[in-house]
């Protein structure tokens, strides 16, 4: 039982309590960041790493943590974090780090980084981390993790290709992989509005998958009890 509530507690980071689709967490980075696959999938793994770190610290001090403390540790831990991961693109992957890098467009400019140390996302998460074990923290940064990881690249994936009818992915200064999709474009939602309006709608999309997926387990529980007695 105890493996199937740290699964479940994995499950629910990537779906069900889906940081930006359900819990509306990280807005401003799914907002700024999704306007490319690879920068939403870069960027997310940042948060991956940091989430994993606060998430493990703040339980393993939990103890001497309340609500603020929680916040001030988690807001540390993120800052450092982001700055060690700006200073390593800039040195090692330059090409997706700073701008006007190579033959390509960049894309994920460092500018962005410093936001995942004050994202809710991190902070929320540092907080309810003081309330679980270490195990069940450890599970629910990876799940919240990865499903930050593919929130942001699923509203990138309809941004990218809205907004310029093609998928692009920078390898190095010299190669880049490009597929294009379509002529017609919607520029206008890869402005900040557009955004709003591209995690709106994949958040509802998520969520009504939710409430049918409820809806049908609601449905099978009265059957299961007559079928008992």
């Amino acid at each position: 039982m105890k493996k199937r509530n740290l699964f479940l507690t994995f499950l629910d980071g990537i779906y069900l309590k889906n940081p930006v689709l359900s819990l509306f967490l990280g807005l401003t980075l799914a907002v700024l960041v999704t306007t490319n696959v690879q920068a939403s999938v870069y960027l997310g793994a940042i948060v991956l790493v940091v989430l994993v770190v606060v998430e493990l610290f703040c339980s393993l001090f939990r103890k001497f943590l309340g609500k603020i403390l929680s916040y001030v540790l988690a807001a540390i831990l993120s800052a450092s974090l982001s700055c060690i991961a700006v200073m390593l693109l800039s040195a090692y992957y330059p090409i997706v780090a700073i701008e006007g890098v190579g033959g390509f467009a960049n894309v994920l400019i460092v500018s962005l980084i410093p936001f995942v140390s004050t994202t809710s996302a991190v902070l929320v998460k540092g907080e309810k981390a003081t309330e679980l074990g270490f195990g069940h923290a450890l599970f629910d940064a990876l799940g919240s993790g990865i499903g930050f990881i593919l929130a942001l690249a699923l509203i990138a994936f309809f941004r990218e290709l809205l907004g310029t009818g093609e998928l692009v992915w920078t390898l190095d200064a010299e190669r880049q992989l490009f597929v294009h999709v379509m002529d017609f474009t919607l520029p206008f939602i890869l402005n900040p509005f557009g955004g709003f309006v591209m995690t709106g709608l994949v958040a509802g999309f998520h969520a009504s998958i939710c409430r049918a997926f409820e809806g049908r387990k609601k449905k099978g529980m009265p059957a299961m009890e007559g079928g008992q007695r």
